[in-house]
């Protein structure tokens, strides 16, 4: 069928458009391998752009190329993991093109890009247009609520393990249904029995949580065949950018957009693919292939960022993994310093050398600002001990990765206010508020009203407003929930009479929640007030600037808008070290990278059911670490390390051995060629069969052939104590003798 006129006018210009005449001008920033991604229009591409490669400039010139081509901006669709990228799509393809086709191309996240199609066509699966978009804390509010409906303790079943899980089934497109029928243990049952029930709730609150936005996608255009030809139609061309991060569900849609036209133009790196326990799926890339079998596949390798040296030593690396893509990086620019690897005595002493470091660097110039230097490692817990050291040493450093200011309490309370003008259906919205400034609502109150609310199939508001004939609830408190919902009724009339900033301050002074603030003088209400007046002052300047380019400036848009940011979108400010774990730092880069903790056992990282996949996986998480690096690199780790209290000896990474050893500047290079060896791990059982071989509590005994995921097989000398406090010492045939607790050593008895 023919492209609606109304999606599509190719007649609408702007008075200040200017299309780009010379094709050549886009093509001539590109080398041979990027044009060819470029010019190849027609038909499923699937390029691996190795990091540092230019992938944004292929997938920005690429659009501005079809639109020099004729080809309509609203044809283009453009899909993104974080909306900083789509925002530097967009900006990028103002400058090559101009600011009206940038803004008509189809530019923004999955979950942004499927929000607007679903608030479009709500209707065919049952909702409304103003439905809610849960995120985490409200998918979690919601869970908490229906663990202790089902009575299941919290404490045995935490929600967010319930969260994950049902979010991971979602991402497999396993319906709670199919879950139900898979579960074989009384956890997996309750999670089963949360899972439907969890998403009864959704419907019945008008929601989606943000998993929902690509099952629900998949269901809306599998729900009609008029539906998907219009978007076959529609969205002719389908860039994917970060290709090696799509999940199920992703993958899913995009065959099913891609299904007539087969403009398929996925970007990505298998070798950076480290989301798996977010789900994503590094078999996409490999599935792309079979499912597209006439694909035309391109490899970028030529790099703009990192010295020859770092190159080659994460190609060498990366060279160790069995599945992959082969492609070697190499840069016009040859040599480059040595990477340094530096051992230390323990975490602490590895702490002071890597802010020694950075103090030569500073003091010698090599850096011009603090911001140049990246530490990165594998967990959370490692910067303890490295942000006292910077402390100590009066250096500043910033975490990424800290509370934003989204999920800060008072700012989202007053989101859930707002949330209730849009969808007066939204739950649990109107249980973060109900005493958001305290009201004296009880929790039996609370469960009275919800009792009410779930008899006659309404509302938590819609309730309220009719609180007097909620006999259970006392009179007092009758009064006080019908002004509540009555001052949210006269506001929700007010949405579009009045600019949304004055709306929204007028609201949130009205409801108390300035005055409450205001009023507390300490200096964290004073902090908390300033954030709401900062709030409002944000979408103040939201909706002058949505005016400024003729855009929607409702409400709605401006919480779709912040329901959708992530904490990657934020940056840093100001002069200060970056401290970050490894998987923060993908798609960033510094002058200086200084990788901590590289030990067996923290990367790669191992739990009791580790497996090849795994140590796969934190091998790409190794390599994205070192390709962040432009001209310096520092590896370190600790030859001990405490846990729980104990000391233990800790072996260098088995990843240090796999770097070519002339490369490296290594204080200790004897150590690194002890574990170069694939054998540390070699014939490690699969995990099944080594959580059959488990030994658990005292049920070691001296003479027994142990295995250790980190420090290899060994002989149980001692066992030493009894319960919780039993401590095993064996004598490793490489690494000599350890004492170990057992209820935290992953050990196996051999066969």
């Amino acid at each position: 069928m023919p492209i609606r006129r109304y999606l599509c006018d190719p007649h609408v210009r702007s008075p200040n458009q200017q299309r780009v005449s010379n094709i050549e001008r886009i093509l001539d920033q590109l080398n041979p391998e990027q044009r060819q991604a470029v010019t190849t229009t027609e038909g499923p591409v699937l390029v691996i752009a190795g990091a540092g490669s230019g992938k944004t400039r292929v997938l920005t010139a690429r659009v501005a190329y079809l639109i020099a081509s004729g080809i309509p901006p609203e044809r283009i669709v453009a899909m993104t993991f974080t909306n900083k990228a789509a925002d530097e799509l967009r900006h990028r393809i103002a400058t090559l093109c101009d600011a009206w086709s940038a803004r008509r191309v189809w530019a923004g996240t999955f979950h942004s890009i499927f929000a607007r199609l679903l608030r479009r066509n709500a209707e065919h699966l049952g909702f409304s247009p103003n439905f809610t978009i849960y995120d985490e804390d409200d998918s979690l509010a919601l869970i908490r609520r229906l663990l202790k409906e089902q009575n299941i303790d919290s404490k045995e079943l935490p929600p967010q393990a319930v969260r994950a899980t049902i979010s991971r089934a979602k991402n497999d497109l396993v319906v709670p249904e199919e879950y139900a029928q898979r579960a074989g243990t009384p956890r997996e049952r309750h999670i089963a029995t949360i899972y439907h029930l969890y998403q009864r709730a959704l419907r019945r609150a008008d929601a989606m949580d943000f998993d929902d936005l690509l099952v629900n996608m998949i269901d809306l255009l599998a729900s009609s065949d008029e539906l998907l030809q219009l978007y076959q139609d529609l969205f002719h061309y389908i860039h994917v950018d970060e290709y090696q991060d799509t999940n199920s569900a992703q993958y899913e849609v995009l065959k099913l957009l891609a299904g007539g036209h087969r403009n398929l133009f996925a970007v990505g790196d298998d070798a950076q693919s480290i989301y798996s326990w977010r789900g994503a799926r590094i078999e996409n890339i490999f599935d792309f292939q079979r499912d597209f079998p006439e694909h035309v596949l391109i490899r970028l390798e030529q790099n703009y960022r990192s010295t020859q040296v770092i190159l080659d030593a994460a190609n060498a690396l990366i060279g160790n993994n069995q599945q992959q893509i082969p492609k070697k990086l190499w840069t016009a620019r040859s040599g480059g310093e040595p990477i340094r690897v530096a051992s230390f005595w323990d975490e602490l002493d590895e702490a002071s050398g890597i802010v020694r470091y950075a103090e030569e660097l500073r003091a010698r110039g090599s850096v011009a600002a603090w911001s140049e230097i990246a530490v990165l490692y594998r967990i959370n817990a490692q910067s303890q001990a490295i942000e006292d050291e910077f402390r100590r040493a009066q250096i500043p450093y910033r975490i990424i990765g800290g509370i934003s200011f989204y999920k800060r309490k008072e700012i989202k309370d007053a989101l859930a206010y707002m949330r209730l003008l849009l969808n007066p259906n939204d739950d649990e919205a109107f249980l973060r508020i109900v005493n958001e400034p305290p009201r004296g609502i009880g929790q039996a109150t609370l469960e009275h009203l919800q009792r009410w609310a779930r008899e006659h199939h309404q509302s938590l508001l819609a309730a309220v407003q009719q609180a007097r004939s909620i006999g259970a609830i006392a009179k007092q408190k009758q009064l006080v929930l019908e002004q509540l919902g009555a001052l949210v009724a006269r506001t929700t009339a007010l949405l579009g009479t009045l600019p949304l900033g004055e709306l929204v301050h007028q609201y949130l002074d009205t409801v108390g929640l300035l005055g409450y603030y205001r009023s507390q003088s300490t200096e964290e209400a004073l902090d908390r007030f300033e954030n709401i007046a900062r709030l409002i002052a944000d979408i103040t300047q939201y909706a002058a600037q949505a005016a400024e380019s003729n855009t929607d400036a409702s409400l709605a848009e401006y919480m779709q808008h912040v329901s959708l940011l992530t904490s990657v979108d934020e940056a840093a400010t100001g002069d200060a070290v970056q401290l970050m774990t490894l998987h923060a730092a993908k798609g960033l880069e510094f002058p200086v990278v200084i990788i901590a903790g590289l030990n067996e056992g923290l990367l790669p990282l191992v739990r009791a059911t580790t497996t090849e996949r795994d140590n796969a996986e934190e091998r790409r998480l190794f390599y994205v670490g070192i390709t962040r690096a432009r001209e310096r690199l520092l590896l370190t780790y600790a030859r001990n390390r405490s846990r729980f209290g104990l000391m233990e000896g800790s072996l260098p990474s088995r990843f240090l051995g796999e770097l070519p050893q002339e490369l490296l500047d290594a204080d200790r290079p004897d150590e690194l060629r002890r574990t170069s060896s694939r054998g540390l791990l070699a014939g490690l059982p699969h995990a099944e069969q080594r959580m059959q071989h488990r030994s658990t509590g005292n049920g070691f005994r001296p003479g027994q052939r142990v295995l250790h995921p980190a420090f290899g097989s060994g002989t149980v000398e001692r066992v030493e104590g009894r319960g919780a406090d039993a401590k095993v010492r064996v004598r490793f045939d490489v690494v000599g003798t350890k004492l170990l607790l057992v209820r935290y050593a992953p050990l196996e008895l051999m066969e």
